[in-house]
């Protein structure tokens, strides 16, 4: 790219891919350019070549840089930690593979288109469903190609143990998670192949962009920002796992998940590098119309009750001690329970003696011992009215509130919110309980939109040339509700993605 002008971003993007130099320099004896508004380029001690650079060691990540192996680019991965990275369940959500076949589920074309109409109906035909049918259709070929890397699977495919509704669940092996039974095979597999680096402690933080605005290059610096690096390449894939280790993204994007009602419990390099390069390169951001992997957890000091935060067998209330929401709502999508709580400054979950035990075996006397240990998440009184003056809330609001509740349980039905009557335990046998509801997020899923290639697009949907986003970068898969009625889908499409940015990269590189 001799004469053309070099600029460093917090993102990118490509032109044609055959017609860009990997160098991301100007200067016939190939020193470093000089570049604008960059506080690292000014700094780089060591230049890589490759043709392709996937930021983020991770699910997505993996599977990106095996494949571009497989199609013989020399490939470079960068991860952040000090290990690869990777967060998802104990299997792999897929259609039709050779294993569930094996398994005796073939589903017939009506059967897939289904799986799609649920999810679209379910978010009210935000979805682009055509990510959802590459996915379903590409699938069993994925399921393939992991066993041929070395991935190992039981062989059982099911509904995840009851949790989903469709069997479309591949369990790894054993108490293996993804962890075990993927990210260590594909990086073995990575590693097997030839023209392949695997750098560690190297984080992605600008973009290199040409002067049509196509990204050629990634700079990325060590953990003590002494060590800076150029790579330069004719593609980027960001798969750097979201930003949701990242409490002011966190906000800025959900205002409601604020400090003191939102605590971070996933991989603390998951801090928005991809998100932040991806806008900064003129990719649209769509995260504050994407969702949280998390859970709603009574926070304390005995982990055996966190769960205490989100079961249905309670009455939540929230600040004004009012009842504000169905509490099995959990019933039509399990993670559910993090939307009506973001509607409220702050919340709990009132519980009795009976209704703790029937939510929890052994719950009751748990509940006891940490309630009068101190226990600041989970406060216990003997009356309703004792109750609201520990949590700070009006009492005599509260007990009319929990009075009326008591009404639905005897007359078995709930005349406000018609929560599912097997949860409808009437709140009468002391002690009392009031468990605080915290929002505990595990991961953001989606922020930085992509094409059905994934290549990152902007906001009039044109490619930004040579940037790719996979994984939860830019998961397609859900917008307000992470859902696992598809149970595996978000590892599932993760992979997927991954593949799928490796092999539009070398079919253009190949042309």
């Amino acid at each position: 790219m001799t004469g053309a002008a070099v600029g460093a971003a917090s993102l990118g993007v490509w032109g044609a891919l055959g017609g860009c130099s990997p160098s991301a320099r100007t200067d016939e004896d190939n020193s470093v350019s000089e570049v604008q508004n960059s506080s690292f380029a000014q700094r780089v001690t060591k230049d890589v070549d490759a043709d392709v650079v996937v930021v983020g060691a991770g699910v997505a990540g993996l599977a990106a840089a095996v494949k571009c192996a497989d199609e013989g680019l020399n490939t470079v991965l960068i991860e952040a930690s000090e290990v690869r990275g990777g967060y998802g369940p104990e299997g792999i959500c897929a259609v039709n593979s050779s294993l569930s076949k094996a398994a005796g589920i073939d589903l017939a074309d009506a059967e897939v288109a289904e799986l799609v109409h649920h999810d679209d109906e379910f978010f009210n035909y935000r979805l682009n469903a055509l990510f959802m049918r590459d996915f379903f259709s590409g699938s069993g070929a994925m399921i393939d190609w992991l066993v041929e890397k070395g991935v190992e699977f039981t062989g059982v495919v099911d509904n995840y143990k009851g949790i989903g509704r469709f069997e479309t669940f591949h369990w790894f092996p054993g108490d293996h998670n993804c962890a075990n039974a993927y990210s260590a095979h594909m990086e073995e597999a990575f590693l097997a192949q030839p023209n392949t680096q695997f750098l560690t402690d190297t984080r992605g933080r600008e973009l290199l962009l040409d002067e049509k605005g196509a990204v050629v290059g990634v700079i990325a610096t060590n953990s003590k920002e002494d060590e800076v690096t150029q790579f330069n390449c004719k593609a980027v894939i960001l798969a750097s796992g979201g930003y949701g280790a990242n409490p002011e993204m966190v906000e800025r994007y959900h205002p409601t998940m604020y400090e003191g009602r939102w605590i971070c419990d996933g991989i603390m390099t998951n801090v928005g590098d991809g998100l932040t390069m991806a806008v900064s390169a003129g990719g649209r951001n769509v995260a504050p119309e994407r969702c949280f992997l998390g859970h709603l957890y009574c926070y304390g000091k005995d982990e055996s009750l966190y769960k205490l935060g989100e079961r249905g067998h309670g009455c939540w209330v929230n600040q004004d001690a009012e009842r504000f929401t169905n509490e099995g709502c959990s019933k039509t999508a399990a993670l559910a329970v993090l939307n009506p709580v973001r509607e409220q400054k702050d919340t709990f979950a009132i519980y009795d003696a009976k209704a703790i035990e029937a939510a929890g075996k052994g719950w009751l006397d748990a509940a006891k011992a940490a309630a009068e240990a101190g226990d600041s998440e989970l406060l216990m009184a003997d009356s309703i009215a004792d109750l609201a003056d520990l949590i700070g809330v009006d009492n005599e609001q509260l007990v009319a509130t929990i009075n009326r509740y008591n009404e639905h349980c005897d007359a078995g039905i709930d005349a406000d919110y018609l929560k599912d009557p097997s949860f409808l335990i009437k709140l009468d046998t002391p002690p009392f309980f009031a468990a605080h509801q915290l929002m505990v997020g595990h991961g953001s899923i989606g922020g930085i939109a992509v094409d059905r290639n994934y290549r990152v697009v902007r906001n009039d949907f044109s490619v930004v040339e040579g940037l790719f986003a996979a994984g939860t970068d830019s998961s397609q898969l859900y917008r307000e509700t992470y859902k696992i009625e598809i149970p595996g889908s978000c590892m599932g499409t993760n992979v997927f993605s991954g593949m799928r940015a490796a092999e539009t990269i070398a079919s253009q590189l190949h042309v």
